[in-house]
């Protein structure tokens, strides 16, 4: 089965975005499962769209925890 390359890619910037936010989404997981498309050559984006979710959403918890301090 052939993985939508665009699809693929939001979905894995929004789980990397949501792993950072809320804890139970294991990151590395996400990045595995990813892993395995791009062995397959289905996927060549997925180590920037995770990094960059993953920094998107570190970005907005910071943010977060600084407008709980004060």
């Amino acid at each position: 089965m052939e993985a939508n390359p665009v699809a693929t890619d939001v979905a894995i910037f929004a789980a990397m975005v949501l792993a950072d936010l809320f804890a139970p989404i294991p990151a590395e997981l996400i990045m595995s499962l990813d892993g395995f498309h791009v062995h397959e050559e289905q996927l060549s984006l997925v180590p920037v769209v995770g990094a960059a979710g993953a920094w998107l959403g570190l970005s907005l918890w910071e943010k977060r925890q600084d407008s709980h301090r004060g």
